[in-house]
């Protein structure tokens, strides 16, 4: 049952594509029932999936056969109103939830990157403790950039976590705290 998430969020790739409106100027390479497979979108997603490390007649084949299966268990599950299903809806809102939440942190880390000063000091100290401790053995110019990152990723969780406790200072959260026990 674990992966249900893992199916659901290929079935939904998936169910995307076999929804997706096709341009009408694109030039179909396969039609199955009423949708289309346009030549640029075979060529993307060829070049994407494991058959296409080997661009060959034979493996161009063997994916387009691969992609008519997929659209056709599709349409059979649409048909039986499996697209509607409770399970599969919680597993995609749990999927867009997950995406979201990766894309906002991957921004904010992004904005956060590089914007700290590091003092040469710290820098100095942090190898100072650990070469104390035994854990660094090497010299400080050789360990020096890597406890460098490390200082930086340490002020980019902190930062993120002021981000979060400002967030939670704007937003009206309130706890039934009955519920929890």
């Amino acid at each position: 049952m674990k992966s249900l998430p893992y199916v659901a969020l290929i079935f939904l790739l998936t169910l995307v594509m076999a929804c997706a409106q096709k341009d009408g100027g694109k030039q179909a390479l396969a039609r199955i029932n009423n949708y289309e497979i346009s030549k640029d979108e075979f060529e993307m997603e060829f070049r994407e999936s494991i058959f296409g490390a080997q661009d060959t007649l034979e493996a161009r084949r063997e994916f387009l056969n691969h992609v008519i299966n997929q659209k056709l268990i599709l349409q059979d599950a649409q048909e039986k109103g499996l697209d509607k299903n409770r399970e599969f809806l919680e597993a995609i809102e749990n999927f867009w939830e997950q995406t979201l939440l990766r894309i906002a942190l991957e921004q904010k880390t992004g904005e956060l990157a590089g914007s700290f000063f590091i003092a040469e000091q710290e820098v100095r100290s942090l190898y100072n403790r650990r070469r104390e401790a035994g854990v660094i053995i090497t010299s400080y110019e050789e360990a020096a950039p890597l406890l460098r990152r490390e200082i930086s990723r340490n002020k980019e969780t902190q930062a993120l976590g002021v981000w979060i406790d400002q967030l939670r200072k704007k937003a009206n959260i309130e706890i039934n705290e009955r519920l929890l026990k």
